[in-house]
C-alpha cells in the first residue's frame, strides 16, 4: 500500500481561532416579529420565535401597485425611520426620514416614479429636524429645525431641485406637527404653551399670513375644495367643517370620536382614522362621513389586533386616490379577512377591496397614494414575502424560504435539531395557549404526533442520541413532576427518572464531549451545591465534578469550544447599590478551574470556531448601536471584527448572539443601518485560504521518496495533508496529514503515482501545489517529457504553465529561442518541480520549451509556444 511506512504522517493540528467574520451579513429574508432561537439543519437556518411573517429586508419603506398586490418596488433603500411620506403629483414620492438611526441631521429625499432616489433633488436648508411636509401651488413646503437655528421654521423648496424658492421663511411660534395644505394656502398645525394644538396659516405663494379665526386651540385635518375641516382634540376628538374663509358650514353635524389619527376629505366624503366615532360605535377603525352632512355614510368591519396581548387593531394614515381609500395600521384582518397591515376600500360606499398585499413588520404608520402606486413607510422592515408563523427555514446559500418549512407554531421560546428532527419549545403566549415541546422532521415539514405540555416556560433545548434535554422555569413535562430540568428519552417516548431539581430557572443548555453543561439562575441541585453551572454525564445523567464556582446573580449565556466553556456573568453590586457588573470568562470543560480568558463585558456570546464574539453593552435608547466585539477564544486578544447592529425598537426580544455552525447569528436587532424588525442578522466567516505550497523539491532512490517544499502566501498554514494518485489528477491513494512538516520522506511500494501538497488554514484546505509524477523502483533513465505548454503575456511579464512529467524528475528547464528549436536566448534550470513559472523578459519574439531533468539527464521538449512581448 502506497505510504505504508509513512513515519513522516502526523496531525494537523485544531484551529484555535476562526477566521476572520465577515462585516456584512448574508442577506437572509427576515421575520418581522421577535427571534428566540436558531439551529441549522443542513444547509438549512431554522428560526423560531413570535412571528406572523417573513420577507426580504427592505428597510422602513417601499412601494406597492394599487392594481397588484404582489407587485412591490423596494429600490429605495432608505434607512432610519421614516415619518412622511406624500405623492409628488408625477408617480414619485417626497419622503422624510431620520439620517442616523442614532441622531444627526434628517433627510428629504424624492424617490422618483421608478423607485429610486433621484440625485437631482438636493434640498437647501439643512434642516437637523423635519417635522412635516407638504406641496401646494408648485412649492415643497417643509417644516422643521436647522442645525444653526433654534427656531421652527417653514421654507418653500423648487420640488424638482430642492433648491430654495423665493417664499419668504416663516418663523413658526413652537415646533410642527403637521402641515396641510390646500386652496392655495398652507396650514401649519402647532404645539400651544397649553400642550393643545393650534394652527397658522399662510399664502403659499406669497408666505404672507391668511387670517382663520378658529385655529386657537385647534388643528387643520384636511382640506377639500372649499372646505376645511378642523379637528378639536380635548375630550377626544371633534371634526368641524368650515368654508374656506374660516365660516362654519351649518348644514355640516360635528363628528366625534374617542380618538381620532388621521382625516383625509374629498368633495363628498369625510375619512376618519379613529375609534368610536358616532354612531358607528366603538369597533369601527375608520368611518365615512357625508361632506353635505356629516351623517355616516359606511363604517369599516372591526380590525384585529396583530398580537392579543398588545393594542387592539387599529387604522393610524389614509391616503385617497380616485376613488379608492388606502389604510396603513397596525392590524392582521378586517371583517375576519387577512390583512396585514395595509388595505383598501371603495371610497363612495366601502366596500372591501380584495386587494392584499403582502406587508411585514409591526406597521404601517404612514401611507401615500397618486398615480396608481401606493407608498407605505414605517415599522415594515420587509414586504413582498409569505406568511408563516412562528417557525421558517431559511436556505443559507439563498437567503430565502426553503422548498420544504416547518409547521407553524404559536412564539417558539428554543430550538434543537439532531440530523432530520427538530425540536421546538412554545410559550403560553398568546394568552391561553399551553406550552409545549413538540418534533417535526426537517425533511418534509411534519409535525410527530406526540408533544409534551410544560406548566412553565422552557429556555433552552439540547439532543443527544436518544435523548432531549429540557432547561426552563417549570414544575412539570407531560404530566411528570419535575423541576426546571428534565430529560425525555425519545425512543420510548417516556419523561426519564432523573430529576435533578434546580433551585430556580435554566437558561441555557449545551451538549459538548459526552456531557450537558447547564447555566442558569439556581443555587443548588438535589444533593448538590452548584452555583448557577452543573455538568451531567450524558449517559447516567450523574452530576459530574465540573464546578466553575463562578461568583454571580445569574450565568446567562453558555458556549462551548475544544477544551473551554465560556460564560457569561451578570452581577449585581449592593455597593455601590443598583451597579450591574458583567464577565465573560472562560473555564476548563473537566474541571471548571478559570483559563486565561476573563473579559470584564458581555453576558451575550457566541463562539464560531473559537473566534468569541460579545455584546457589549445594551443599546441606548429604541434605535440605539449595538456593538459586537470579537476575542480570540483562546488567548482574549481583541480582534479586529466589530460591526455596529442597531435595535430595532419595534422588538421585544432581548439581543441575543448565536454560534451556529459556522456562522454568527445576531437576533433581536438589525443589521447596519437596516433595521431588520424582529431582528435577524447572519454574519459567515471570510474564508482566507493560506496560498499553494510553492518551490516543490522531490527526489527518489530506489523505493524511498523525498519530498520538500516551501510555505505559500499567507495566512501561515496550520498543517498540510499530502494528496496521492495514481493517475494525475487522483488522490485516489489517500490523503496523509503531515502536520507543519516541510520535508518529509518515505518507502513506497513500487508503482506509478501523482502527488500533491495542500496547506490547511483555519477557513479550510488552500489550493494545491503543483503535481509531481514519480514511478518506484527508481529507473537509470531520465524522466518523460512536460505537456500542454500554455503562456500568456501581460505587459513585459510573461507566464508559462505545463503539465506535469512522468519519470522521477527533480526539475523543469526553460528554453528560450528566436526561432523554432532554437534555445539561443536562454536555457533556465527552475530548480523545482513547480509547474508555473513567471518573469519579466525584454520586448521580442520567443519561441518556449520545457524539458524535465534529473541526474540521468533531460527528457525531450515539450510543445512549443511563441510569445511576443511587446
Amino acid at each position: 500500500m502506497l505510504f505504508a511506512a509513512l513515519a513522516f504522517a502526523g496531525v494537523v493540528p485544531a484551529a484555535h481561532a476562526q477566521a476572520p467574520l465577515e462585516n456584512t451579513p448574508i442577506p437572509m429574508w427576515v421575520p418581522a416579529g421577535a427571534v428566540s432561537d436558531v439551529v441549522r439543519v443542513g444547509n438549512t437556518l431554522v428560526v423560531g420565535g413570535r412571528f406572523e411573517y417573513v420577507g426580504p429586508l427592505t428597510g422602513p419603506f417601499a412601494i406597492v401597485d394599487a392594481a397588484n398586490p404582489a407587485a412591490f418596488d423596494t429600490g429605495a433603500h432608505l434607512s432610519g425611520n421614516v415619518y412622511r411620506v406624500i405623492a409628488d403629483g408625477s408617480g414619485g414620492w417626497f419622503v422624510t426620514a431620520d439620517a442616523e438611526p442614532t441622531g444627526g441631521r434628517w433627510t428629504l429625499v424624492h424617490i422618483t416614479a421608478a423607485g429610486a432616489v433621484d440625485p437631482q433633488f438636493v434640498p437647501a436648508g439643512g434642516f437637523y429636524s423635519i417635522t412635516a411636509i407638504a406641496l401646494e401651488a408648485g412649492r415643497l413646503f417643509v417644516a422643521g429645525r436647522t442645525a444653526t437655528s433654534n427656531q421652527d421654521q417653514l421654507i418653500a423648496l423648487d420640488p424638482a431641485t430642492g433648491a430654495l424658492q423665493s417664499w419668504t421663511p416663516v418663523v413658526l411660534p413652537s415646533a410642527v406637527n403637521s402641515l396641510v395644505a390646500g386652496g392655495g394656502v398652507v396650514y401649519a398645525n402647532v404645539y400651544r404653551t397649553n400642550g393643545l394644538l393650534g394652527a397658522v396659516a399662510f399664502d403659499a405663494a406669497t408666505g404672507a399670513a391668511v387670517p382663520f379665526p378658529v385655529l386657537q386651540d385647534t388643528e387643520v385635518a384636511a382640506v377639500a375644495g372649499n372646505r376645511v375641516y378642523v379637528l378639536t382634540k380635548s375630550g377626544g376628538g371633534t371634526v368641524s367643517a368650515y368654508t374656506a374663509a374660516g365660516q362654519p358650514v351649518p348644514a355640516f353635524a360635528p363628528v366625534t370620536c374617542a380618538t381620532i389619527f388621521r382625516v383625509v376629505a374629498s368633495s363628498s366624503h369625510v375619512y376618519v382614522a379613529g375609534t368610536a366615532c358616532g354612531a358607528a360605535g366603538p369597533s369601527a377603525p375608520l368611518v365615512a362621513f357625508r361632506a353635505d352632512t356629516g351623517g355616516l355614510a359606511w363604517a369599516a368591519p372591526p380590525f384585529s389586533a396583530v398580537d392579543v396581548n398588545l393594542i387592539p387593531g387599529s387604522a393610524y394614515d389614509l391616503a385617497l386616490d380616485g376613488t379608492t381609500l388606502f389604510v396603513g395600521g397596525r392590524f392582521a384582518s378586517i371583517g375576519g379577512a387577512a390583512r396585514t397591515h395595509l388595505a383598501a376600500f371603495d371610497a363612495t360606499t366601502g366596500t372591501f377591496s380584495p386587494w392584499a398585499p403582502s406587508v411585514g413588520g409591526v406597521g404601517v404608520l404612514a401611507v401615500a397614494a397618486g398615480a396608481g402606486k401606493v407608498a407605505i413607510a414605517g415599522g415594515i422592515g420587509s414586504v413582498g414575502g409569505i406568511t408563516k408563523r412562528g417557525l421558517v427555514a431559511l436556505d443559507l446559500a439563498t437567503g430565502r424560504p426553503s422548498a420544504v418549512q416547518p409547521p407553524d407554531a404559536n412564539n417558539v421560546t428554543a430550538l434543537a435539531a439532531s440530523g432530520d428532527l427538530v425540536v421546538a419549545a412554545t410559550s403560553q403566549y398568546p394568552v391561553n395557549m399551553i406550552p409545549e415541546v413538540f418534533a417535526y422532521s426537517a425533511a418534509t415539514g411534519t409535525r410527530y404526533p406526540k408533544a409534551l405540555p410544560v406548566n412553565g416556560s422552557v429556555n433552552s433545548l439540547a439532543l443527544s442520541g436518544g435523548t432531549l434535554f429540557v432547561g426552563g422555569l417549570f414544575n412539570t413535562i407531560d404530566g411528570q413532576s419535575r423541576r426546571n430540568l428534565a430529560a425525555y428519552d425519545l425512543p420510548s417516548v417516556t419523561v426519564r427518572a432523573w430529576n435533578p431539581s434546580p433551585d430556580d430557572f435554566v437558561r441555557r443548555l449545551k451538549v459538548h464531549d459526552g456531557a450537558l453543561y447547564a447555566v442558569g439562575q439556581f443555587k443548588s441541585l438535589t444533593g448538590y451545591g452548584r452555583n448557577g453551572a452543573a455538568s451531567f454525564d450524558v449517559n447516567s445523567l450523574e452530576v459530574t465534578s465540573w464546578d466553575p464556582r463562578v461568583e454571580g446573580l445569574a450565568i446567562s449565556d453558555l458556549d462551548v469550544w475544544q477544551d473551554r466553556i465560556f460564560l457569561g456573568v451578570f452581577v449585581r453590586r449592593d455597593v455601590p447599590p443598583g451597579v450591574d457588573v458583567v464577565r465573560t470568562l472562560a473555564v476548563d470543560s473537566k474541571s471548571g478551574a478559570p483559563l486565561n480568558v476573563d473579559l470584564p463585558l458581555g453576558t451575550d456570546l457566541a463562539q464560531v470556531g473559537g473566534t468569541l464574539a460579545l455584546l457589549t453593552n445594551a443599546a441606548t435608547g429604541p434605535y440605539g448601536p449595538l456593538p459586537v466585539a470579537t476575542f480570540d477564544g483562546l488567548t482574549g486578544q481583541a480582534l479586529p471584527w466589530h460591526p455596529t447592529l442597531y435595535t430595532s425598537g419595534f422588538s421585544d426580544n432581548g439581543e441575543r448572539l448565536i454560534g451556529v455552525e459556522g456562522h454568527l447569528v445576531v437576533v433581536g436587532s438589525g443589521a447596519p443601518r437596516s433595521f431588520a424588525y424582529g431582528g435577524l442578522s447572519v454574519f459567515k466567516p471570510r474564508l482566507v485560504l493560506p496560498g499553494a505550497p510553492r518551490q516543490i523539491q522531490m527526489t527518489v532512490t530506489g523505493s524511498t521518496v523525498s519530498l520538500a517544499w516551501s510555505p505559500g502566501a499567507a495566512p501561515a498554514p496550520l498543517g498540510y495533508v499530502l494528496e496521492a494518485g495514481s493517475a494525475p489528477g487522483l488522490s485516489d491513494l489517500g490523503r496523509f496529514p503531515v502536520g507543519l512538516a516541510t520535508h518529509v520522506a518515505a518507502v513506497v511500494a513500487p508503482g506509478s503515482f501523482a502527488l500533491r501538497v495542500r496547506a490547511i488554514g483555519a477557513s479550510g484546505e488552500g489550493s494545491p501545489s503543483s503535481e509531481w509524477l514519480f514511478t518506484t523502483p527508481s529507473t537509470s533513465a531520465p524522466p518523460g517529457a512536460p505537456s500542454a505548454l500554455v503562456g500568456a503575456v501581460v505587459g513585459n511579464v510573461v507566464a508559462l504553465g505545463w503539465n506535469a512529467a512522468a519519470g522521477n524528475a527533480t526539475t523543469y528547464v526553460v528554453e528560450a529561442g528566436t526561432g523554432p528549436g532554437l534555445n539561443d536566448l536562454g536555457v533556465l534550470s527552475l530548480g523545482s518541480l513547480d509547474t508555473a513559472v513567471a518573469g519579466a523578459v525584454p520586448a521580442g519574439t520567443y519561441y518556449f520549451r520545457m524539458r524535465a531533468a534529473n541526474a540521468f539527464g533531460s527528457s525531450a521538449p515539450s510543445n512549443e509556444i511563441v510569445l511576443v512581448v511587446p
